[in-house]
């Protein structure tokens, strides 16, 4: 169960009593409103949209998808957003 709900970009998380787990709790993120036709409308530009996210890769990969986002970059910590923007520009 927790495999297929991660899969769907939720987070699981386990609660637990004396190493028994008594509870699930699963927390999605959600797009912003209107993000889908903001994308949609600079895409319309010939711009390239690009996800970087500290999020983790399912997480990233759903919200990609629901965002018709084909290129994005999961577990990235904000140093390495830096540096990832950077060899982006110099591409």
């Amino acid at each position: 169960m927790i495999e297929r709900e991660t899969s769907k970009g939720k987070t699981p998380i386990l609660i637990a009593e004396q190493k028994n787990v008594i509870g699930l709790i699963l927390v999605s993120d959600t797009p912003k409103t209107n993000a889908d036709r903001a994308i949609k409308e600079i895409k319309k530009l010939g711009i390239d949209i690009i996800m970087m996210t500290g999020d983790a890769k399912n997480t990233a990969k759903h919200i990609a998808n629901i965002l018709d986002i084909d290129e994005y970059f999961a577990e990235v910590s904000p140093e390495d957003k830096l540096k990832k923007i950077q060899e982006l520009q110099s591409k």
